[in-house]
């Protein structure tokens, strides 16, 4: 929640407020899916389940960027009624921005299961995320010029984690691979 801090000390109170349900309508996708990534959880760090790991991480990333896609389509098309039935009109300027607020929850939604399984197979990627915490917050302020702006710092952010962690299971799963043939 660095962002929302960042957000209140650089614009005044109607446009951070304006931010706050920009970010928990990000969040939402992450919430309705939450049972879910516990589960994921569990599984992964389970020794009994490591035959399934790849095919069940794979199954599992295709289901949510399903999610995700969803998500994204129903913030485009009904996100207006959408905003109007949790905050009232008051925050109607919020459905310009919730293309942005699907794409940022997606990819949030996605790195944060990514990041369990990491955790799960004590994998360094987990570390990704708190080490580039004090980047992130720099970009926040350096960038942070306009809410839209702020908005994209998260999206570039999560999009650059999502990438990192992609690229460790990809090379995870090639090494798996070259040790089997050998």
């Amino acid at each position: 929640n660095a962002d929302i801090m960042v957000v209140k000390r650089l614009f005044d109170g109607g446009q951070a407020g304006i931010y706050s349900s920009w970010s928990l309508l990000s969040k939402i996708i992450l919430y309705a899916a939450g049972s879910g990534l516990s589960v994921g959880l569990v599984f992964f760090s389970s020794s009994d389940q490591q035959k399934n790991y790849k095919r069940v991480l794979l199954y599992s990333l295709a289901f949510l960027a399903s999610i995700a896609v969803c998500a994204i389509g129903f913030y485009w098309v009904l996100g207006e009624w959408f905003v109007a039935m949790l905050f009232g009109s008051r925050f109607s300027s919020v459905t310009a921005y919730l293309p942005l607020a699907g794409i940022f929850g997606s990819m949030y939604l996605l790195i944060t299961f990514l990041n369990q399984y990491a955790v799960a197979q004590n994998r360094k990627t987990m570390l990704v995320a708190p080490a580039s915490a004090p980047f992130y917050i720099a970009a926040l302020f350096y960038f942070g010029t306009s809410l839209q702006n702020v908005m994209i710092v998260n999206i570039v952010f999560t999009g650059f984690m999502l990438i990192l962690y992609l690229l460790d299971i990809t090379l995870s799963f090639t090494h798996e691979k070259n040790t089997a043939q050998k």
